[in-house]
């Protein structure tokens, strides 16, 4: 069932469209990532097996502000994720005679899909009055939080979705942010909407998704961390192949169906690898369309992460092995996110149960119209509550009334 068209989905596309462009499939398992580093348990003899494994197949890159290809030994040296074709935040901003928005070698910034990003509306007012060209702007460069005491040893990732093959950047339509608290008896997962309307650090105003085109990971973090009021501690970057085999590796999952679709009745149904696929990948049988899809993706996560992390899969060399391999060869984070760091976080949550394990959006108020595109609004008061419940690690208290339950909520 198609959503009315008094409620415009928040991609903005016509759902035939939509189903042949995003290519749904490689776009769907990208929040199983957020959790895979705290699925390798770093238990007595696997031990040996999980360093060699985890250091030959993960793969590290600068992915965070700050960080150069060359300032850790032994990073791959790659700054493709990171982002090298990168809109600078002070001045010299170009445009063609197409109204694109260009990079030193006149190449257009694309969004995910490879089409050109829309130009952001200071820019674009910037250029109204002078036309194609280039043209110096004040830099909009967003204050960065820096890491309160009152956040004690709780842990912020944040993991991003991209389909890029070799060289090329790739996708960010799945933005997730991961909270580990304190205690280490809690984990939070919330999915950033990709069509977001927000500030981007140094650009302006646009749709979420397109600070990735325009400066690869660290534009993304840069505009990330002042809206959640954190920094990010590490960031994952995903890509999509060896998804299915992860699932299948582990036996398939159990998952909580809450909203019906064809093949998909409500309860709790097994899935394999390829189930998995076509289960949140759907978005167009849901009453909230990316939204329902998005909450689709976290109750898979939780029922991977859960498998995993029986013993009776820890414990199987063969199952845990390959299930193990399937995940990090998907895998490239920061510098810093060292395989020691990954297995003292495992380790730290090995008793976690499903209880523990929550799962939300960023606040947001509605869908609307912005420059000729289909975006979702943010709810910034609700956002500076859970700001705040990240600051002080207190996010069992935080609770979002604002969000939409159902429908797309105001539009405008």
């Amino acid at each position: 069932m198609e959503e009315p068209a008094a409620h415009p989905t928040p991609e903005g596309d016509p759902p035939r469209r939509a189903r042949r462009r995003r290519h749904p499939v490689r776009n769907s398992f990208i929040v199983l990532a957020s959790l895979l580093v705290l699925a390798v348990a770093a238990i007595g003899g696997y031990a040996w097996y999980l360093n060699d494994k985890v250091d030959h197949n993960v793969k590290r890159e600068a992915l965070l502000p700050g960080q150069s290809a060359s300032s850790t030994p032994g990073s791959s040296g790659s700054s493709s994720a990171s982002g090298t074709n990168v809109l600078s935040d002070t001045a010299e901003i170009r445009m063609n005679a197409k109204g694109q928005l260009v990079d030193g070698q006149d190449k257009p910034y694309v969004d995910e899909l490879g089409n050109p990003i829309p130009v952001p509306v200071e820019i674009q007012q910037a250029f109204a009055k002078q036309g194609p060209g280039v043209i110096t702007l004040p830099s909009k460069r967003l204050a960065q939080p820096s890491r309160a005491a009152t956040q004690h040893d709780s842990l912020n990732y944040l993991v991003i979705g991209s389909d890029r093959r070799g060289s090329e950047r790739g996708r960010s339509d799945v933005m997730v942010l991961v909270h580990v608290s304190s205690d280490r008896k809690r984990v939070d997962l919330f999915h950033f909407p990709r069509d977001l309307w927000t500030n981007i650090s140094g650009i302006g105003h646009a749709k979420l998704n397109a600070a990735y085109g325009f400066g690869g990971t660290k534009k993304l973090i840069e505009t990330i961390q002042p809206m959640v009021g954190v920094p990010i501690d590490h960031v994952a970057l995903v890509d999509f192949q060896g998804f299915q085999k992860m699932t299948d590796a582990i036996g398939g999952v159990d998952v909580q169906v809450r909203e019906a679709s064809p093949g998909y009745p409500v309860g709790t149904m097994h899935m394999n690898g390829q189930q998995g696929l076509d289960f949140v990948r759907d978005r167009h049988d849901l009453a909230q369309g990316d939204m329902g899809r998005g909450q689709r993706q976290m109750d898979f996560i939780k029922a991977v992460l859960m498998k995993a992390l029986q013993p009776s899969v820890l414990l199987n060399p063969s199952e845990f092995g390959a299930f193990l391999d399937a995940a990090t060869t998907s895998l490239t984070v920061d510098q810093t996110f060292t395989t020691s760091a990954m297995r003292d976080v495992a380790f730290s949550l090995r008793n976690m149960s499903s209880s523990d394990i929550h799962t939300g959006t960023i606040p947001w108020s509605g869908v609307g119209m912005e420059n000729r595109q289909s975006i979702v609004r943010p709810a910034p008061e609700q956002l500076a509550k859970l700001a705040e419940a990240l600051r002080t690690d207190s996010l069992a208290g935080y609770v979002d009334n604002v969000s939409p339950k159902t429908g797309f909520g105001p539009t405008s």
